[in-house]
């Protein structure tokens, strides 16, 4: 009884919130995967309103432009994301930072930086800090005492 009252005590199963919050990071993307216009609303009307035609970027930029570049990055995002799923359901949690490493590369290869990709940053960030694990010195007490009591005969 003891066990399962800190089991209650603990709250919802971090693994589950952590496989929410990563459907809802995932529904948060761009749809398109080829929005790079200037998303800043403080930006003149004219700069927001030239970079749906006009887009000047550094000549040294990683940010993807071909449409099949975009595609295939969007496909990497995509691939990243799920593998972080599957390390989340195995409570693997070195697997599941890696892939939230690599799905923030493929975040860089697809927008340039704004406020939209920064706040994804922030989330991803927020992501990799999530436990798939709950943890109590409570935990596992039950099955040591039959141990303890099974190893006495």
């Amino acid at each position: 009884m003891q066990e399962r009252a800190a089991l209650d005590a603990l709250g919802p199963d971090p693994r589950a919130v952590a496989l929410r919050e990563l459907a809802v990071f995932s529904t948060a993307l761009p749809a398109d995967g080829a929005s790079v216009a200037v998303e800043d609303a403080g930006a003149p009307w004219w700069q927001r309103l030239l970079s749906r035609v006009v887009r000047v970027q550094p000549s040294g930029s990683s940010i993807a432009t071909d449409p099949t570049d975009r595609r295939n990055a969007r496909d990497g995002l995509e691939l990243e994301l799920t593998l972080a799923r599957a390390a989340a359901e195995r409570r693997d949690v070195a697997a599941w930072r890696e892939a939230l490493v690599r799905a923030s590369a493929w975040l860089h290869r697809l927008w340039p930086d704004s406020p939209r990709r920064r706040m994804l940053d922030v989330r991803l960030e927020a992501l990799r800090a999530m436990p798939l694990s709950a943890s109590s010195p409570l935990l596992g007490s039950t099955l040591q005492q039959l141990q303890a009591l099974h190893a006495s005969r």
